[in-house]
């Protein structure tokens, strides 16, 4: 009676397994990397320079902004090699050393949005690798 009640779980479980890796949403691209860089003109223009490296990516993904420290911004640049890119953006302090970048503070924690089909989603990023401040000379 134990080895059939035993039996009868472990095929319950196995079904729920099976169940839920058939619904979980796939992922269109990883996340290799997510670093970010302090840059200052002057004593009041200045801000970071953001940068994700992506693999695997889906070729249908449209990459909107990224949301660091609070901050969402637009993607600058999208570089395409194959089926990894890397994405660039700018985050801003003070006065605006470079005009027409879209920035909004937005009470989310840091991740990519993205849209696939014409619907958007979100990545939520990993920990972020900080390089070197750039001063000017």
């Amino acid at each position: 009676m134990a080895l059939k009640c035993f039996s009868s779980l472990l095929l319950v479980g196995i079904l729920g397994l099976c169940l839920q890796n058939c619904t979980s949403k796939a992922r269109p691209f990883e996340v290799e990397q997510a670093s970010y860089q302090s840059w200052k003109l002057s004593e009041t223009e200045m801000g970071t320079a953001l940068e994700v490296t992506l693999s695997k990516v889906n070729d249908d993904a449209q990459f909107e902004s990224i949301v660091f420290n609070r901050q969402q911004v637009s993607v600058l640049e999208v570089i395409r090699t194959g089926n990894d890119v890397v994405l660039k953006a700018l985050v801003q302090q003070g006065e605006k050393a470079i005009d027409n970048l879209s920035q909004v503070s937005v009470n989310e924690s840091n991740r990519v949005y993205y849209a696939i089909d014409g619907k958007t989603d979100f990545y939520q990023l990993p920990d972020w690798e900080r390089k070197s401040t750039q001063l000017p000379n």
